[in-house]
């Protein structure tokens, strides 16, 4: 069991620090195509843009725009190809500073999972995270008291693992 949950460990270790690598990353293509776009054309007194050179920029950012908005939040300014590209310019302007913020967020979460001591307390929190997805809301303080039980149920069970097995056979006989 010591080298299952080791190698779990490990996993989670890797997978945290490659995720949040990756995420930084995708983040920081949005804000580029953003930048692009935005560094391409300026507003007008009378609601237009100046020049027509942000067309081509203006159709990445929209083909980027699913990726964007895994970052920006519900109520966040949206990008269209129905709306006008002054719209457009002036939500990717409010996109732009909002997925700058997220990206700070992101890097913190990126160093944190250098500490490998947050991939063990992810692995020491997994039973109570598995009930939270399946939709059960727990507080804190119960949340730490249903972890340490799993966790000493989950050892009872390898630890008598045989018995337990025996016990089941001798009962389906009975049956």
């Amino acid at each position: 069991m010591i080298k299952i949950l080791i190698v779990l460990l490990l996993l989670i270790y890797f997978y945290s620090i490659l995720h949040g690598f990756f995420s930084v990353l995708k983040i920081t293509s949005c804000i580029e195509k953003l930048e692009i776009f935005l560094q391409s054309t300026s507003p007008s007194y009378d609601g237009t843009l100046v020049g027509d050179t942000y067309r081509e920029p203006l159709n990445n950012v929209l083909a980027k725009y699913p990726d964007i908005c895994e970052f920006t939040s519900y109520n966040s300014q949206t990008l269209g190809y129905e709306k006008s590209d002054y719209e457009n310019y002036r939500s990717a302007v409010s996109i732009y500073h909002e997925l700058f913020m997220e990206r700070n967020f992101l890097r913190k979460y990126f160093v944190k999972s250098l500490n490998p001591f947050s991939a063990l307390k992810k692995l020491i929190s997994f039973p109570s995270s598995l009930i939270y997805h399946m939709g059960f809301r727990m507080k804190p303080s119960f949340s730490k008291i249903f972890n340490v039980l799993a966790w000493i149920v989950a050892y009872l069970l390898t630890m008598y693992e045989e018995e337990i097995k025996a016990c089941i056979n001798s009962l389906l006989k009975l049956l």
